[in-house]
């Protein structure tokens, strides 16, 4: 656990997820308006001021060392003298900033203009070896650049490596950067991006440098769905990507018992696990634990997919522990063929019976390695589940799941949880078309649900239902009414 003067607080970009997000640069091809130059300055501030906010909290726990990647290069001053003046060594990791030097006690990080130098140069080789040629003829090979987050020194650094390689190059005249701009560092921004780059130039672009790995897989799902093959179409030069056995999320808010990497390595080399699953806590704003959920009553134990299933239907708040994506160490083949599904409140809840379906062991931790921070400002701090659409969505999907095991009970149980669920229609925000069609898509997929359940066990009662619901659901809840 954390403790006074035990723990070394690492915190890596600790602030809320939506303010990592910056809006994109302005640039000659994609240019930002004023106002998204305003949304822009304010999400940096704020990400800047979270992570403020909890290195004074780390202050006022009088821990040992503070690490920490700063989001961005300027503001840093007073919380850094703050921690000298406390006594705290300060180390900073990847990204630097503009602060005296005097004020923390030293900086790791990679040559970031060395990084992006390299891919240039490697590219550059990989061009003229493969003898490839520019798909729009020509002489020059057209550049199509994701950049870093706006105002990260490292992201800053790797363009202007590749820039400089590629201006003081022999072969500098062989390529032109038609297109650049931010994809903020995600997968989903990179995707988005690229789709937007396709769209103006995809008949062009034979060279895509992409700042980070998580961006160059993004554009890599852009560019198939755009029906061209990356590395042949567009050949890809990327920097960060990390190929381990394993995968571990972390929130970048929340915190990582200092031993909790150590123990989910260790359970799973003693039971050669397909997945790991450590406790966690909640805590507040400060890092102190919440009594409630209590997560004390679960023990050391190994299960399978259908042991993890009895016990996260037996439970209530705390079935969390078995449901989110953080408090678990996965082996990364789990995730050849699966991607958490983009712009879901519920993420976890959709991928969660695709991943279990491939383990077969399971080991399940009592001892805590997780700290879950609640904020008041958050995303999930923002109303029931019950008022979102992911939720029914997910109970279908997992409603699917439980038929084609065979298990119609259960399957059974998920649906009429969905449909009670779709029944509450003045919870839900349906104020857009997008919304209103979502929501009858999932009304259409609870009578489809029934039509696999009918197919599966021929119960004939549940055609019936299946046909009511298609007419309706006040057709469907007027019949449960009469019935009763």
């Amino acid at each position: 656990m954390f403790s006074r003067k035990r723990a070394i607080s690492l915190l890596c970009a600790a602030c809320m997820l939506c303010s990592l997000i910056i809006m994109a640069l302005p640039a000659p091809v994609y240019g930002a308006s004023l106002s998204e130059q305003l949304e822009q300055a304010r999400q940096e501030k704020e990400a800047l001021e979270n992570q403020i906010k909890a290195i004074r909290s780390f202050i006022a726990s009088d821990v040992d060392v503070i690490s920490f990647c700063p989001i961005v290069e300027t503001g840093w001053d007073t919380v850094l003298q703050e921690a000298k003046d406390a006594g705290i060594p300060v180390v900073l990791v990847d990204r630097g900033v503009t602060a005296d030097p005097s004020l923390y006690v030293t900086h790791i990080f990679a040559d970031a203009l060395k990084e992006g130098a390299n891919a240039f140069n490697w590219v550059d080789e990989y061009m003229t070896a493969e003898g490839k040629t520019p798909r729009a003829g020509g002489d020059q090979f057209q550049v199509a650049i994701l950049e870093g987050t706006v105002g990260s020194s490292v992201a800053a650094d790797r363009l202007q490596g590749f820039n400089d390689a590629m201006a003081e190059s022999p072969n500098s005249g062989k390529y032109n950067v038609i297109c650049s701009q931010t994809g903020e560092y995600t997968r989903a921004k990179g995707m988005e991006v690229m789709e937007s780059f396709l769209k103006s130039d995809g008949d062009k672009i034979d060279i895509l440098f992409s700042c980070n790995g998580d961006m160059a897989l993004g554009a890599i799902q852009a560019i198939e769905a755009a029906g061209l093959k990356p590395g042949e179409d567009i050949v890809i030069v990327s920097i960060d990507a990390a190929k381990g056995e394993f995968l571990l999320f972390v929130d970048s808010d929340d915190l990582l018992e200092p031993d909790a990497v150590r123990r989910a390595v260790d359970a799973q080399r003693q039971q050669d696990a397909d997945l790991v699953i450590f406790n966690l806590t909640y805590v507040d704003e400060e890092n102190r634990p919440l009594p409630q959920p209590d997560f004390s009553g679960f023990t050391d134990e190994i299960l399978d997919e259908d042991g993890v299933w009895q016990r996260c239907f037996a439970l209530a708040e705390t079935r969390i522990y078995y449901v989110v994506a953080w408090n678990k160490l996965y082996r990364r083949s789990l995730f050849q063929h699966l991607r958490y599904a983009p712009g879901k409140r519920y993420e976890d809840q959709f991928l969660l019976p695709h991943l279990l379906a491939q383990c077969k062991t399971i080991a399940c931790l009592a001892a805590p390695g997780y700290r879950y921070v609640q904020r008041s400002g958050s995303i999930m701090a923002q109303g029931s589940s019950r008022t979102y659409l992911d939720r029914p969505e997910y109970l279908l999907d997992w409603c699917a799941y439980f038929t084609q095991k065979g298990d119609a009970l259960r399957a059974e149980g998920l649906l009429n949880d969905a449909i009670q669920n779709l029944a509450e229609k003045q919870c839900f925000d349906l104020s857009t078309p997008a919304q209103q069609a979502r929501y009858r898509a999932a009304c259409r997929a609870c009578a489809d649900s029934y039509t696999a359940l009918a197919a599966a066990t021929g119960q004939r009662s549940m055609r019936l239902r299946a046909a009511l619901l298609r007419i309706g659901l006040p057709a469907y809840q007027a019949f449960l009414k009469h019935k009763t």
